[in-house]
């Protein structure tokens, strides 16, 4: 009996600290949730202690008990259990006492039983109030990975200068008999994330006719030079810089990656130090992709995006299209590649940053709907939607574009041949009102999970 209990009081200091390595040294840290596991019960209500459960209505309210027979570790969970689709309710703890000016890791463990969608169903809340008990913002855990069974939630939160005490709700809803049993939740005190500040470039420049490819690629490592000496950590340049201005056609400038662009940029990039997007007609055995590259700052091909939507003469010219929409880690930040024409379907912005993307390059060769009045509105908008930065450099209404994740235009050609370049911050963390919380919120965390990406049949069909 008293190894039982030593076991049992070893369990829960264990649970209530956490070991980390900071600098080689090992150190603990404290758990700031009261009964993170659920032990702890109350003799009057049979539930956990601390934790309270909350429905909008008696009648969606799902069943809230602790489970004996289910736990990540110690002897129990605690369980929610949803009878009907239309079921909606969460446990809840706050955490007091904190500091806004730092940093917090949020952590929970869920398994599910008969839940169809765990995007849809099982949501952690983390809702921050200021020193008054209001609430300011909240926001979603929204990093889920599975560990030996169970699901790992896992979030870096912070006041934001103004909260001092922390909701952590844990919900199930909208499932039609399912269960979720919650356990081992975690907050605590961690550094803060890296700000990452870099320059970026787009481009306004057409070379005259008639040129050739080679030229090109002279005449656009001018420009890369140029971004070179403002200091630009990445350069966008536009779409088939080997074709435009030439009079040729696809196959007549295709070439493999690595190859002479691709070379050329590659040597540009190693000596500015800077990441180069590039725009060229790629052949691969008998396929000719129109692809975008991105080198690094080592002069090496990062990696290649190929154009998933073809326009016509494209087709006509027997290009192939992509099929993927891959996203590169890079020291400035994750970024993805889009290619003139995807940039008319939302769908492909969309996917690079659920992808993870955020940024998103796009060379262009031109968008003249509405007499190039749309150009800026759609390019504003993938921004917006996407809480991501889109740089653009493209060739027709000379309007090369680069603009913040709020849809802000921080920099714009504006019908000048050149570069022009502005900083950016990865990520970008302005609290914006109106959204669909009470309070401010950051569009970049709340957008993943309130997307309904199970009702999205007709965009398949």
């Amino acid at each position: 009996m008293k190894r039982k209990r030593f076991l049992l009081c070893f369990l829960i200091v264990a649970l209530v600290s956490r070991t980390r390595w900071v600098d080689g040294e090992e150190s603990v840290v404290k758990n700031l949730i009261q009964n993170p596991s659920f032990e702890d019960m109350d003799a009057t209500s049979g539930l956990p202690k601390v934790w309270k459960t909350w429905s909008p209505r008696q009648e969606i309210a799902p069943k809230f008990e602790a489970d004996a027979n289910v736990a990540h570790s110690g002897t129990r969970s605690a369980k929610t259990t949803c009878a009907k689709y239309a079921d909606f309710g969460h446990w809840v703890t706050t955490a007091p006492g904190l500091d806004p000016n730092k940093n917090y890791e949020v952590t929970c463990y869920f398994k599910t039983q008969g839940i169809a969608s765990v995007h849809d169903s099982v949501w952690i809340k983390l809702g921050w109030k200021d020193a008054g008990g209001k609430l300011f913002t909240k926001e979603y855990v929204n990093h889920v990975e599975e560990q030996g069974g169970w699901h790992c939630a896992r979030e870096i939160t912070s006041g934001q200068g103004k909260g001092v005490s922390l909701d952590i709700e844990l919900l199930a809803k909208w499932n039609d008999g399912g269960t979720v049993w919650w356990d081992d939740v975690g907050l605590v005190e961690t550094p803060t994330p890296k700000k990452i500040k870099a320059r970026v470039a787009a481009v306004f420049f057409v070379p005259p006719a008639a040129s050739t490819p080679e030229k090109n690629i002279q005449l656009f490592g001018e420009q890369v030079e140029e971004a070179g000496r403002q200091g630009a950590d990445l350069v966008v340049l536009g779409e088939a810089i080997t074709l435009v201005s030439t009079g040729k056609k696809a196959d007549e400038v295709a070439e493999p990656i690595p190859g002479p662009t691709t070379t050329a940029m590659g040597k540009l990039a190693a000596k500015h130090r800077m990441h180069i997007v590039v725009g060229i007609y790629e052949r691969s055995g008998a396929a000719i992709y129109n692809s975008a590259a991105l080198i690094g700052r080592d002069g090496k091909v990062i990696g290649v995006y190929h154009k998933t939507h073809l326009p016509e003469i494209e087709g006509e010219w027997g290009l192939t299209p992509g099929t993927t929409y891959p996203v590169f880690e890079t020291d400035i930040g994750r970024i993805g590649m889009e290619i003139c024409y995807d940039n008319f379907f939302p769908e492909v912005a969309r996917a690079l940053a659920c992808n993870g993307a955020q940024i998103i390059v796009n060379p262009i060769w031109g968008d003249g709907r509405a007499n190039d009045y749309n150009w800026d509105i759609v390019a504003r908008a993938r921004a917006i939607d996407n809480a991501v930065y889109f740089i653009a450099s493209m060739y027709s209404n000379k309007r090369s574009l680069i603009i913040d994740p709020r849809g802000y235009i921080l920099a714009d050609t504006a019908g000048r041949t050149g570069v022009v370049v502005s900083e950016i911050e990865i990520p970008n963390d302005v609290l914006t009102p109106g959204l669909s919380i009470g309070g401010y919120g950051k569009w970049r965390t709340l957008y993943p999970k309130e997307r309904r990406q199970g009702t999205y049949d007709a965009l398949n069909k």
